[in-house]
């Protein structure tokens, strides 16, 4: 019988990869962002492997894995910015009408769409000239632009859709962060596919199949 055991090594390498994961969102570096994505990726093609190959040790914990891994792939991996809608400028010209900017609908996803968009928000961007940054739009919806001039601890922000420039305070920036969500989701991905394939070896792990345990006691002739 496979029993599965959640070793102190185990545990290390759990708080080893949080670490790191934290460490790469706090960089905002795109090779750290791409490290992780690929560190992210061979883990759910290693765990495939095991969940596949009939004499992979511990096939419990790495069916688990690939199941919870993959589904958070498809379902969650997301590396779009808060908001990339265009700015639509209100007016008054009586050939076009007045436009109404409607805000976007939210997506509705896991928890952890809600806990990376936490840490977006907590993470300090770059504010200087030439920064890359995500700025509200009028005490609204927040959209991407770049840093041109600092002035009085104000901020002035031309968009990426060729609106005019805004003059915005410290509180309505955050990071234009590709590379901190790629982070995030490597990182909360990897953990919830090890919260997966441990809650799946825990209650499938001691049950073992009865052609595996024929082949067990022909194995060894004692039991």
């Amino acid at each position: 019988m496979n029993r599965f055991r959640f070793s102190l090594g185990s545990f290390l390498a759990v708080v080893t990869l949080l670490a790191l994961g934290l460490a790469t969102m706090s960089s905002q570096s795109r090779l750290a962002a791409s490290a992780a994505l690929t560190a992210y990726v061979i883990m759910l093609c290693v765990s495939l492997a095991g969940a596949i190959l009939p004499q992979a040790a511990n096939r419990p914990f790495w069916i688990g894995f690939a199941i919870f891994g993959w589904t958070y792939w498809f379902i969650e991996f997301d590396t779009g910015a808060a908001s990339t809608q265009p700015i639509r400028v209100p007016t008054t010209s009586f050939i076009s009408g007045v436009v109404v900017q409607q805000p976007p609908h939210p997506n509705v996803g896991l928890l952890t769409q809600d806990l990376i968009d936490f840490l977006e928000t907590s993470v300090t961007p770059g504010r200087k000239v030439g920064s890359k940054v995500m700025g509200q739009w009028r005490g609204g919806s927040y959209y991407s632009g770049t840093i041109s001039q600092v002035q009085d601890g104000q901020y002035l922000i031309v968009w990426d859709d060729g609106s005019a420039p805004q003059w915005t305070p410290p509180s309505g920036i955050l990071p234009h962060s590709p590379s901190l969500r790629v982070a995030a989701h490597a990182t909360i991905g990897g953990l919830f596919a090890l919260f997966g394939g441990v809650i799946v070896a825990l209650i499938f792990g001691g049950k073992a199949a009865p052609k595996e345990r024929a082949s067990e006691k022909t194995a060894d002739p004692a039991k």
